[in-house]
């Protein structure tokens, strides 16, 4: 369905299973979850197939999905899933019917993050002089981004059981102030850096 939003959520629950989460924003009658065996004849009913379905699939790497779908209502369908960087290449061919579709890579920033490696982080902060390299060590530390519409966002840190909300902007300078530390900071999609 061209101009449609698709948004599709697989997730590897272990043990050669898989969960599938498939939504469409204009078409929520096509809406579906489904956990599936990899290598194994699956039976699921569901909208996205036309109802009742067969369907088995392998995960050569971890970019490639190889799926063969025997429905009720549309036959056999058989499908390659390449997933990249800049999103999802599928291939569909269903009797003599080929169809490629393209799916763009849609980022959503908004989110919680926690702290799991501050590598060199300890001895850059004491070689500043600053006084609070301690708070480096905790554990609980974390970040999360909450969107306001458009490019503005509440920048959220918990350190040290402090929590700081500073209103942000993407890519511009704000001020960035808790007790011991006043700088100017800038929030990216991709690092959160200070600038001396």
């Amino acid at each position: 369905m061209d101009g449609s939003h698709w948004q599709t959520d697989i997730c590897n629950l272990g043990g050669g299973k898989w969960r599938l989460i498939i939504k469409c924003q204009e078409s929520p009658e096509y809406n579906s979850i489904d956990v599936m065996e990899e290598g194994k004849e699956n039976t699921v009913d569901s909208p996205i197939y036309g109802g009742k379905a067969k369907v088995n699939f392998c995960s050569p790497d971890e970019r490639t999905f190889n799926v063969v779908a025997k429905t009720e209502q549309f036959g056999t369908w058989t499908w390659n899933e390449t997933y990249s960087d800049q999103g999802i290449s599928i291939t569909v061919k269903a009797g003599n019917n080929t169809n490629t579709e393209n799916w763009c890579r849609s980022v959503n920033e908004e989110g919680f993050f926690r702290c799991i490696d501050n590598e060199g982080a300890y001895e850059y902060i004491k070689a500043q002089g600053e006084g609070w390299e301690t708070a480096l060590a905790d554990a609980e530390a974390s970040l999360r981004y909450i969107s306001l519409g458009g490019d503005s966002w509440y920048f959220v840190e918990t350190m040290n059981g402090a929590t700081n909300t500073f209103k942000v902007k993407m890519d511009e300078e704000f001020d960035y102030s808790i007790p011991g530390w006043k700088r100017k900071a800038v929030a990216t999609r991709y690092i959160y850096s200070t600038t001396i």
